[in-house]
């Protein structure tokens, strides 16, 4: 008994809610950072650009989400069985222009314990400053591929990323660094109220992204070849889609520049893995001494000679530069813009190419090694060679200083997406109250509902306590009546604007169609939409399993500050229920929309022509060999429905570009060409000027164009001078 009673006082301290500790739980996944868009700087070590931005993106635009992750103890594995399937997914959520929340979802491959792990997501922001959350969670399908289970395994990870400027240039360079870029685009970033140009840089393979929209927020991609041949050879190995994703990219409209010249085998490979037919082979390398077929392209600069330093150990003698050697392939199309002395001839040593609906430049030096690097003309070069826009003030601030208190659904920044999309969400009857007739209704009912009231039950009924009964009387009553007087106006039937451009590229070895889509849905009530395309036409393209592929849809903002623009500074979403991107962000899934609301959308597609059917358009024209600047052959419109105001356009230089009105081609019409330059059509500049309005600053929303002349506007607007 003695020994008990100790035993029992020791066991009692023991069991006090200080003495036994427990030991924490470890989380089943940590996630360490979360990177958004393109690491910033372009010289080795530079951490961020000069306001402090580690990462690089735009607002608007499609950018890479890289989230770092920590997984627990216990890993994350999922399970599969006939009833269901559990797994692991990142998913990323922001706001879009309307501040209604969106997320991005990818799948989370089965990690071990212990194991870090860097997760690939997509993000389009809707705002300068948006509020961006990051979780990770665990989610269990139905064997139809909907969702059982939805749960977060830990606190989301919520920051507030800054986004460049409107109207700010990103370039991209991908390998080696160039940090002479840097100082040819500070030229153009002194007026501060101007575009800037931003340098980007990304130096491991696994930061590229493996979805060809996560180029969307660059400019241009600069990649050279002569340092780093690690680089390349992990790019060729890859076999996550990266080279795909890039390919596709440039054949939708990106810039590549690609330098080569020591490792002029492996560029020559990369080329032909990423299918792009330039007008020119490379065919091993060539020494020249002296580069003065590019002092002569910057010879209004002045530049220094552009050669070796003379070796230290032989004085006086100077070791030759390595280029490699392009030979043109007869009738390819492309546009030779610098040409170098050398060996038996005269060869290549810039030339430009279109690939799609983008452009590739091969440079047959390398832009990463000597003599280049130490070359005194090299921000003179980047400044010519990637067309770097001068300043120029910037179109909204002109506006605002014009116009500071623009009324709702004006323009006056001119931007044409804020003209498109006001023109797509102008449905035909359904009528938009102006706001004075709102504020008329909203000062009688108050009128109704205050004085009126007091003084009906004061003066006539003389019983003041009556307001409980006839103040809810009236509220109903104008509700009633307002809502039948919009569903008079505004109607019970779902509408949709849409706009299409369709590129068809004949001169590509496989011929393609591109579509660009852009469309406004009016909602009669309350509803969550599901919103997909379905692209070209399927006699013009080959059968596909799968008809989402290239697909990409997402919203539509304004280029500018306030309500509804991806330009304004902060935003919180509105509806706590987010819609989701379809995989690859192919579609959308439980959009909401509001009664009597409408919201924008954008999509654009990629299909090869079908090498069966017949292509929309059939061209076959020519010069002739006894006069240049005669045009002969025929077109053929294969479309079921005429071509409205058709024109062809000509010209290898931008002198030399002239548009041909053919009037209105007919289905199935072939119709003769015989067309002389310089004879007949209108100059390039003086076409584009007839339809493209000057720069309209004014106090209200401007002129308004209809759709085709937007288009025609925002395809031609860089020919008037």
């Amino acid at each position: 008994m003695r020994r008990l009673f100790p035993a029992l006082l020791t066991a009692a301290a023991l069991l006090q809610p200080g003495c036994l500790r427990q030991t924490p739980a470890v989380p089943p996944v940590q996630i360490d950072q979360v990177r958004i868009g393109f690491p910033g700087g372009s010289e080795p070590g530079e951490a961020a650009d000069e306001r402090g931005r580690s990462d690089l993106f735009k607002s608007g635009e499609w950018t890479p989400v890289y989230v770092d992750l920590t997984v627990g103890p216990q890993g994350l594995v999922g399970t599969r069985s006939e009833q269901a399937e559990t797994g692991f997914q990142v998913v990323v959520e922001a706001s879009d222009s309307d501040n209604v929340q969106n997320s991005y979802r990818v799948p989370l491959p089965n990690l071990e314990p212990n194991q870090q792990f860097t997760a690939l997501a997509y993000l389009k922001p809707g705002g300068l400053l948006d509020d961006v959350s990051v979780s990770v969670r665990a989610v269990t399908l139905q064997p139809d591929g909907r969702r059982k289970k939805d749960d977060p395994l830990i606190p989301p990870a919520r920051f507030t990323p800054q986004a460049l400027d409107l109207g700010d240039h990103l370039f991209l360079t991908i390998g080696p660094h160039l940090p002479k870029l840097r100082e040819a685009l500070d030229k153009t970033n002194q007026n501060q109220t101007a575009a800037r140009s931003r340098v980007a840089f990304v130096d491991t393979v696994p930061l590229l992204p493996t979805e060809w929209f996560g180029y969307g927020a660059v400019d241009c991609l600069i990649l050279p070849t002569g340092s780093n041949p690690d680089f390349l050879k992990a790019l060729l190995n890859d076999q996550q889609g990266r080279k795909e994703a890039l390919a596709e990219w440039v054949r939708r409209g990106g810039r590549l520049v690609l330098s080569t010249g020591h490792y002029q085998d492996l560029a020559k490979e990369l080329l032909a893995r990423l299918q792009m037919a330039l007008p020119v082979d490379i065919q091993g390398t060539l020494d020249v001494p002296r580069l003065e077929g590019l002092e002569r392209w910057l010879v209004d600069r002045r530049p220094p000679p552009l050669v070796n330093q003379p070796l230290a150990r032989q004085p006086g003698v100077t070791p030759p530069i390595e280029m490699a050697r392009l030979e043109p392939r007869p009738g390819a199309a492309g546009e030779i813009l610098v040409s170098q002395s050398g060996g038996a001839g005269t060869h290549p040593l810039i030339v430009r190419a279109a690939h799609g609906l983008g452009q590739v430049t091969l440079i047959a030096f390398d832009l990463d090694r000597a003599p280049f690097t130490s070359w005194g003309g090299q921000a003179d070069f980047w400044y010519k060679l990637l067309d770097i826009p001068r300043p120029q003030p910037n179109p909204t601030d002109q506006a605002a200083a014009a116009n500071p208190y623009p009324g709702y659904g004006e323009n006056p920044s001119g931007e044409l997406a804020t003209s498109l999309q006001r023109n797509l969400e102008d449905f035909a009857g359904v009528p938009v109250i102006s706001f004075g007739w709102v504020a008329l209704f909203i000062f009688l009912y108050i009128l109704v509902v205050g004085p009126l009231d007091y003084l009906f039950l004061k003066k006539v009924v003389k019983r003041l306590e009556w307001t409980w009964l006839t103040f809810p009387v009236v509220v109903i009553t104008v509700s009633v009546l307002a809502y039948a007087a919009a569903y008079y106006l505004k109607g019970n039937e779902q509408k949709i604007n849409k706009l299409d451009l369709i590129d068809v590229d004949l001169a590509s070895p496989q011929g393609a169609i591109y579509g660009h889509t852009w469309f406004a849905i009016f909602s009669p009530r309350t509803q969550h939409y599901t919103i997909g395309l379905e692209p070209a036409h399927p006699v013009w393209t080959p059968d596909s399993a799968d008809n989402n592929a290239g697909v990409l849809v997402s919203w539509l903002g304004r280029p500018e500050e306030g309500f509804g623009g991806y330009g304004r500074t902060r935003s919180q979403g509105f509806f706590r229920s987010a819609y989701e991107y379809a995989p690859a962000a192919a579609g959308l899934e439980d959009v909401p929309l509001q009664v009597w609301a409408t919201k924008t959308f954008q999509a654009s597609w990629e299909r090869p022509l079908s090498p069966q059917g017949p292509a929309p358009l059939e061209v076959n024209l020519h010069r002739s060999q006894s006069d240049p600047q005669l045009i002969v052959g025929t077109i053929t419109n294969r479309l079921p429905v005429p071509l409205e105001d058709a024109y062809l356009i000509s010209g290898g230089d931008p002198i030399r570009h002239t548009a041909f009105s053919l009037g209105d081609l007919a289905s199935n019409e072939a119709r003769d060409i015989r067309l002389k330059e310089g004879d007949q059509g209108t100059r390039m500049a003086e076409w584009a000027a007839s339809f493209i309005p000057a720069p309209y600053y004014g106090s209200s929303a401007g002129p308004t164009l209809p759709n085709n002349l937007l288009l025609r506007e925002a395809l031609f607007h860089d020919e008037v001078p």
